[in-house]
């Protein structure tokens, strides 16, 4: 592993965080208004819960830790029940994308062998 494989790697996982705390302020500004000066305090609160749920081995893919935590890290600004709503939407809309990525990639292997 070459030094500039590893940094595109850290280039593109902090671009992926950034993108899924985007995600989770889009989602939040459709519960709840939410000023644009919370976007940072967001994508940290994404990116600890989804680590959190990542080491999280007892329960499959994180499934039910990543969510109150989510909801917790959210409270500080996002007034109870809507932190705990948006913490659920935001796992049902990135399991869906993950199954429109998986058939999309399925389709592209079922072209590719004929």
């Amino acid at each position: 592993i070459q030094r500039r494989d590893l940094v595109e790697w850290i280039f593109f996982d902090v671009l992926v965080w950034g993108v899924g705390g985007i995600l989770l302020y889009l989602v939040i500004n459709s519960f709840y208004v939410l000023p644009v000066e919370y976007v940072p305090n967001v994508i940290a609160a994404w990116t600890l819960a989804t680590m959190i749920g990542m080491i999280a081995v007892f329960t499959p893919a994180g499934l039910g830790v990543r969510e109150i935590t989510l909801s917790a890290l959210l409270t500080p600004f996002v007034v109870p029940p809507f932190n705990v709503i948006i913490a659920v939407m935001v796992r049902i809309i990135v399991t869906v994308f993950d199954f429109i990525c998986a058939g999309i990639g399925y389709a592209m292997f079922k072209i590719g062998s004929g």
